[in-house]
């Protein structure tokens, strides 16, 4: 027996897999928190972690046992708890309102 390929040897093309609603979901949550500066370049590694299990979450309906959806999505659930959360707006609002009073006499004094 020979390890060469055959004569006619094919790899039929995979088919294009479409998000599902995990997937979509993860995306849009993964790219406020980049928005609002959340996220930056040193999250890349937990960003793509998140996103592959979330398709493998998206494709696993329905096919498998029961018990290894579960861990996987416990384990998806893990991922983005480990997140950076971004704080409430009410939170944000009182904080820079008080940063805005500590700093505003001191921008008087200096305008003086």
């Amino acid at each position: 027996m020979s390890d060469s390929p055959g004569l006619f040897t094919y790899s039929p093309p995979k088919p294009e897999i479409k998000p599902g609603a995990v997937e979509i979901g993860v995306k849009n949550q993964l790219d406020a928190l980049e928005e609002a500066g959340h996220l930056t370049a040193e999250h890349a590694g937990i960003r793509a972690l998140a996103l592959t299990a979330a398709r493998d979450v998206d494709m696993s309906t329905g096919v498998g046992a029961p018990s290894g959806r579960a861990q996987l999505l416990r384990t998806l659930n893990e991922i983005l708890a480990s997140l950076p959360v971004a704080p409430p707006a009410a939170e944000q609002d009182a904080f820079n309102a008080a940063l805005e009073a500590i700093t505003a006499p001191k921008r008087e004094e200096e305008g003086a």
